[in-house]
């Protein structure tokens, strides 16, 4: 139960006095604001200090970031630079590559027949010595050479087989269709062959299908870089680095026809034959 207070007339139901009024404002005036802080000639040095690092450290920060790019645009443009060099040293050194073996063909077509006279009998000698050695037991050899010099070469292979030891019977017949140089010796199972005609023909396939090959392999090279140097300059943004144009390899030049096979009497080469044809001509017997 509340307790009853005795009204005592002390409330005021008309206009505040000032009093009570300059009273409400003080009550819910905001207070005042701190006083700004104070800082000694120190402390604000030591700021100083401190702002000038931190100022320092970022720009050193900025600045080789900025290094940092422009030191990879460098070497990515470099690396470019130094493939094309690279790539046109390779296609230098496959033309030099390409022009001495046309180079070196021409000068054995140029040197080979005075070569073959003054040394063609020579390797029919070498010839007739190594097939004799392994047909001592043979009854019958017949031995087709050419006009040119034929009685001084009968003579060497006369002594050739007596020192030899080869006991059957030793034919030498001349062959007007052979050139100097050429030899052709039979006995019953087989025989054996120098043409100088044929083994001409081959060095030129041999010298013909490298120089197509090296050319072929060069056009494929220069394709390939084409292609990977068109793809890396497609992924490049402008904004990264400036593109350059890349070096083109120059068009490696038609390889030189290679020299034409000299006549007949002019190359050799030993060549297995079974059957060989050859014109009638009289005989010479070394063993009669």
């Amino acid at each position: 139960m509340t307790t009853a207070n005795k009204f005592l007339f002390d409330t005021n139901f008309g206009e505040p006095s000032e009093e009570e009024v300059e009273k409400a404002k003080k009550e819910t005036a905001e207070p005042e604001p701190p006083p700004p802080p104070t800082f000694s000639e120190e402390e604000l040095a030591e700021a100083r200090r401190e702002g000038e690092a931190e100022g320092y450290k970022r720009g050193v920060g900025e600045t080789q970031e900025g290094l940092d790019a422009r030191m990879t645009v460098s070497l990515e443009q470099l690396a470019e630079h130094v493939k094309a060099l690279f790539e046109e040293e390779r296609n230098t050194v496959e033309e030099a590559m390409r022009d001495a073996v046309a180079v070196a063909a021409a000068i054995a077509v140029k040197m080979f027949p005075g070569l073959n006279r003054t040394h063609g009998i020579d390797e029919i000698i070498h010839l007739v010595a190594d097939t004799l050695d392994r047909l001592r037991e043979e009854p019958k050899v017949i031995i087709r050479i050419a006009e040119e010099k034929s009685d001084d070469l009968v003579d060497r292979i006369e002594e050739l087989a007596e020192g030899i030891g080869f006991e059957g019977r030793l034919t030498v017949l001349t062959d007007e269709t052979m050139t100097i140089g050429d030899c052709r010796i039979e006995w019953a199972e087989g025989g054996a062959e120098r043409n100088s005609g044929e083994m001409w023909r081959e060095i030129d396939e041999i010298v013909e299908r490298y120089l197509s090959e090296a050319e072929a392999a060069a056009e494929e090279a220069d394709e390939a870089d084409e292609a990977e140097t068109d793809g890396e300059m497609d992924e490049q943004e402008p904004a990264d680095m400036a593109l350059t144009e890349s070096p083109k390899a120059t068009a490696d030049p038609a390889p030189e026809e290679a020299p034409a096979a000299p006549p007949a009497d002019e190359s050799p080469e030993l060549q297995p034959t079974t059957d060989p044809a050859a014109p009638d001509l009289p005989p010479v017997d070394v063993n009669p």
